[in-house]
């Protein structure tokens, strides 16, 4: 049904400094208190007919009528929301007191909530998915029984003696116990698992539940066919010897026959339906080969059999749907600097995207009608919905969650570019609150190197990222999205940039950036700073051996500085972590070649650092973490220069609340000492 839906003015009109509404008193800028109190809002379900959307919000179930300026309202508490096939009920998960969380149903309309299943230990959360004869399929932990305990081939404890004896490790010893007990986060051991995710059924009308399959594979992942036959779902087979692989199953949702729809590949996941039920789509993911990640398509017969699976769409999904045609999907795709939603015609490949190309989206959603909504998050609001009516072209903003946020706000720009290798780049750019043309600003550089996390309403005040915080005290802040050694290229650019050599694409990738802001008269060169967390951090404190025409460098948790531990550290062999030498692009073991170890550990050119560095890092945080970051610390101060560690106790990888308070007054604190 077609809707009349007036136009809305674009939210925060009023708060972005490019907006052309009069004020009469300027807004004040965000703060690190109005980040806190963010509302978020996910998970966006939308009803068959289209005209309610079923979400998450402060860990409840709300629902909101598909035209703008619709109230939502607070349906229950709970998650991950299903609609029913006549798109008046919905079925999510909720705490049941003592039998954990359980199944309940709601009519969205004037029922309570009301609970379906009464499982002894619960379910789990993953999905609950309802089949077009009320039917409702979930998977459950099922403990193992003794002979299947005794029956699994998983790696047995090496020989150990009693409390104060050594344990013994021999060349044949399984992985994972050389520091098993001893370093946080290292690869620990595969032990024997005590329980494994089955597929349950659980029949509204007659009130039954009952296990649908019992082979001892794990599920996760149901998802029912348009006819109510056959439930798909992925597996998770690798998994209990550690191994990240996973296979498309198709199970007879009424005797549990099972075929195999996709073999296993690394990591196959999310099954949907066509609407017509002739074709199954699942995602795949590879971490070492971004060609190999997308959206698989596989034929299916009435008799559950499948074709070969075809990679339909690729690379960097995001999530997806079907469009209501069965012809077309609907994507959205990472591309480095955004996440826009994109239809794709599976038999000629166009694409066209329906979406702003420019922002963050999340929680795609499409009815059966062809309607589409999603959430978005962009420059000028946190996060807002969004709604494309079918037979529609242009979508409408829905709802925003935050309608009090009402703050001056840095204008938010995309900056492309080519850097001197002649690799197309692209990159984030912040500008001051009241920026004004002619004038020269300090630059903050935030160096994680994927651009997609240049949102600053999405960190939430996490320190390394750099925010509009720093735009409203005056600052630009540049994302430029580096491509590192360890991460295979990126989504805006898939060329290869493994091994020590690619620190140079590392640093050009920031330099030429950088350089670009400078040429156009926004940044004071003499004024510039760099921050990063992670991944970010590591690039910070590399950057810092190659130049000194950045005043201060902050790098928290800083990672894989010191190829030469992390490859001597490397206690697995199995599947279930990539090897280091692959890890880092390196072409021999660091056995055989030491020596690329060596060129692509930038802690052993600490001496060419002169910039006045923070460093902090929580200490509970992985051991590939704390070490680079204490090691840099220790090789700075043996040298003299102007550094500083903070370590914070308790905190993982990762920085929030008192902690994540007090390290951004550190930070500010460091920044404005020495850029103003």
């Amino acid at each position: 049904m077609l809707r009349s839906i007036p136009v809305l003015l674009p939210f925060a009109l009023a708060a972005s400094p490019g907006g052309a509404a009069a004020q009469a008193d300027p807004p004040r800028p965000v703060t690190a208190e109005d980040l806190r109190t963010l509302k978020r809002a996910s998970g966006l379900v939308l009803s068959p007919d289209g005209e309610r959307l079923a979400f998450l919000q402060e860990g409840a179930v709300w629902v909101l009528e598909t035209y703008p300026g619709a109230t939502p309202r607070r349906v229950a508490q709970g998650s991950r929301p299903t609609w029913s096939p006549s798109g008046d009920r919905l079925a999510f998960f909720a705490p049941a007191g003592a039998s954990g969380l359980q199944i309940f149903t709601v009519d969205v309309d004037e029922g309570e909530a009301v609970q379906v299943t009464t499982l002894e230990g619960g379910v789990i959360p993953d999905r609950v998915a309802w089949s077009s004869q009320d039917v409702l399929a979930f998977v459950v932990d099922v403990p193992l029984d003794a002979t299947e305990l005794a029956a699994d081939p998983a790696t047995p404890e090496p020989a150990s003696a009693e409390a104060g004896f050594p344990l013994v490790l021999g060349p044949d010893s399984p992985d994972g116990y050389a520091f098993d007990g001893i370093l946080v986060g290292t690869a620990g051991p595969v032990r024997t698992p005590t329980s494994v995710t089955e597929v349950f059924v659980h029949h509204l009308a007659r009130g039954e539940t009952r296990q649908l399959t019992h082979d001892g594979v794990g599920y996760l992942g149901v998802a029912w066919s348009p006819d109510g036959r056959w439930i798909a779902v992925a597996s998770r087979e690798g998994f209990r010897r550690g191994q990240m692989r996973s296979g498309i199953y198709l199970v007879h949702g009424t005797t549990g026959e099972r075929h195999q729809a996709a073999p296993p590949v690394p990591m196959a996941l999310d099954p949907q339906w066509s609407p017509d039920g002739r074709r199954l789509a699942y995602a795949v993911y590879s971490r070492t080969d971004l060609q190999a990640s997308g959206v698989a398509v596989v034929d299916v017969d009435d008799d559950g059999r499948t074709g070969d699976p075809v990679l339909a769409v690729s690379p960097a999904i995001v999530d997806y749907a079907w469009a209501a045609d069965g012809n077309s999907l609907f994507v959205m795709q990472d591309d480095g600097v955004a996440r826009p939603v994109r239809r794709v015609e599976l038999a000629s490949g166009g694409v066209r995207t329906v979406g702003s190309a420019n922002h963050l989206s999340g929680s795609l959603t499409v009815s059966r009608m062809g309607d589409v909504a999603w959430s978005e998050s962009r420059g000028d609001v946190p996060v807002v919905f969004r709604f494309l009516e079918h037979g529609h072209d242009e979508g409408v903003d829905l709802y925003d969650p935050n309608p009090h946020i009402d703050v001056a706000l840095g204008r938010q720009e995309i900056v492309r570019w080519r850097n001197t290798h002649g690799h197309e780049r692209a990159g984030v750019l912040i500008l001051p609150v009241g920026y004004e043309e002619e004038r020269q600003y300090p630059l903050i550089v935030s160096a994680y190197s994927q651009g997609t996390h240049f949102n600053t309403f999405n960190d939430n005040g996490s320190p390394g990222f750099g925010s509009q915080i720093y735009a409203g005290l005056g600052y630009a802040v540049f994302f430029p999205g580096p491509r590192v050694p360890w991460m295979y290229g990126g989504a805006v650019s898939a060329d290869p940039v493994g091994g020590a050599d690619s620190w140079a694409v590392t640093f050009d990738d920031v330099e030429s950036g950088v350089d670009v802001l400078i040429e156009r008269g926004i940044v004071d060169p003499g004024r510039m700073a760099i921050m990063g967390f992670s991944n970010g951090g590591a690039v910070a404190a590399a950057l810092m051996t190659h130049t000194q025409r950045y005043r201060a460098a902050v790098a928290v948790a800083p990672a894989n500085l010191n190829w030469l531990v992390s490859a001597l550290h490397q206690d697995n062999m199995a599947e279930r972590w990539i090897p280091t030498q692959k890890f880092m692009g390196a072409t021999e073991d660091v056995i055989e070649d030491p020596l690329e170890y060596l060129r692509g550990s930038p802690v052993f050119r600490l001496g060419e650092i002169q910039t006045p560095m923070l460093l902090a890092v929580g200490d509970r945080d992985d051991a590939s973490f704390i070490l680079p970051t204490i090691q840099i610390y220790l090789g700075l101060r043996r040298l003299g220069r102007d550094v500083t560690l903070l370590r914070y106790a308790g905190v993982p990888h990762g920085f929030y609340g008192p902690a994540a308070t007090d390290l951004n007054g550190r930070i500010l604190e460091f920044l404005e000492r020495h850029l103003r």
